[in-house]
């Protein structure tokens, strides 16, 4: 079988289409650069910076304090330290700069029972939802308070 002397032109760099050979080229840089390139990933936003940092938290600690079953469970004598001490647990359970308390530390500290201890993640859940927190970022606080 005898081949056309244009089919062995096709391939032959020498005598290529000037078209078809320029294509060629930039397919293959094209290739080069999507191969070596890689997505640049996004850096995760900590939960605490999500919350809008230490003054946001305070100012849930002193709404949560604020609110009525709240202040009968903490007496009027705790206050102080009860927003202190709650902006703190957020603090760490959000990855913020806070150190202490954890869960267990918070709860002796403020000395609140099972019961009150339940009222307290009510009040907190009514004030994030009322403030306009998402509600994935609810919860998510919420699932780090508990593990903290």
């Amino acid at each position: 079988m005898k081949q056309d002397a244009s089919e062995n032109n096709l391939f032959n760099p020498l005598e290529m289409n000037p078209l078809f050979k320029s294509m060629l080229i930039i397919g293959f840089i094209n290739l080069l650069f999507i191969g070596c390139t890689q997505p640049i990933p996004v850096p995760q936003t900590s939960l605490y910076k999500r919350l809008g940092g230490e003054k946001t938290l305070v100012a849930f600690s002193l709404q949560v304090s604020r609110k009525p079953k709240i202040q009968e469970a903490i007496g009027s004598d705790q206050g102080r330290i009860f927003r202190k001490r709650l902006s703190e647990w957020m603090c760490r359970a959000s990855s913020g700069p806070c150190d202490f308390p954890s869960r267990k530390e918070f709860f002796q500290e403020v000395e609140l029972n099972p019961g009150q201890q339940r009222l307290l993640m009510q009040a907190l859940m009514e004030v994030l939802s009322e403030t306009g927190v998402p509600e994935p970022i609810r919860q998510e606080l919420l699932s780090e308070l508990a593990k903290s």
